[in-house]
């Protein structure tokens, strides 16, 4: 299983990236056609200073979404080789899965590929939110922005599984480094400090640092949504 997973993960990054670039020009048409074909919804009288803080807070998640896409994409570049090499050492251990380092990574990367797609979601949606401000502000659009709340649950979640998978690393590293005695030769493979710990903890980590950002960016959005909330209310009076 172990091998299985050493390839699945860097095929599952080309892969999405594949269907990004793909998916593309096929979002765009279906994009325009059913805004073409979709009903039209009772338009709303809106103030210059409505307009504004729709259009205001369509740039804040568009710049973050992109920032937070990125720097996931290039985390997640540099994580998915490091869990797969930990993957490759793993077929010589017999560490039991709950408190293996590497099954949390995992668990990590999987929710990072997650708050990848969220990112991507919310630089599509800030352009609707920047056209049509009342789509989602409006007191009867109030899951209109579901993804900033998704995001923040995904990031959250994954930022304590990132946290248990470095603990459970440094732990490792630390038991094996204590249980090693000066000047005897080791010959048990479960107690000999391995290039593929270290490796682990890395991958780990940068799960960690982008589940943090990315949580701290999607409740700094979660905010912001609010606030414009209430001002587009305000503004229609």
């Amino acid at each position: 299983m172990n091998q299985i997973a050493a390839f699945a993960l860097p095929a599952g990054l080309v892969a999405y990236l594949g269907f990004v670039a793909l998916a593309g020009p096929a979002r765009r048409a279906t994009s325009t056609a059913l805004v073409a074909t979709a009903p039209q919804r009772r338009a709303l009288a809106l103030s210059p200073e409505s307009a504004l803080v729709g259009q205001d807070l369509g740039r804040r998640i568009r710049l973050m979404g992109w920032i937070g896409f990125w720097l996931d994409f290039i985390l997640a570049f540099l994580t998915a080789p490091l869990l797969a090499f930990g993957a490759v050492g793993q077929s010589i251990s017999s560490t039991v899965w709950v408190s293996d380092p590497i099954h949390w990574g995992y668990f990590g990367l999987g929710l990072l590929f997650a708050s990848l797609f969220l990112d991507l979601f919310s630089t599509i949606a800030s352009g609707r939110l920047m056209r049509d401000p009342a789509s989602m502000l409006a007191a009867d659009q109030p899951a209109a922005l579901w993804f900033l709340g998704a995001g923040s649950l995904v990031n959250v979640l994954g930022s304590v599984v990132s946290f248990v998978g470095v603990g459970l690393s440094i732990a490792l590293l630390v038991a094996k480094t204590v249980s090693q005695p000066p000047g005897i030769a080791i010959t048990d493979p479960d107690r000999i400090v391995r290039a593929l710990d270290v490796f682990i903890l890395m991958a780990n980590f940068n799960l960690l640092l982008a589940h943090f950002i990315g949580a701290g960016a999607a409740v700094w959005l979660s905010m912001q949504a609010l606030k414009a909330r209430h001002k587009f209310a305000v503004g229609l009076g």
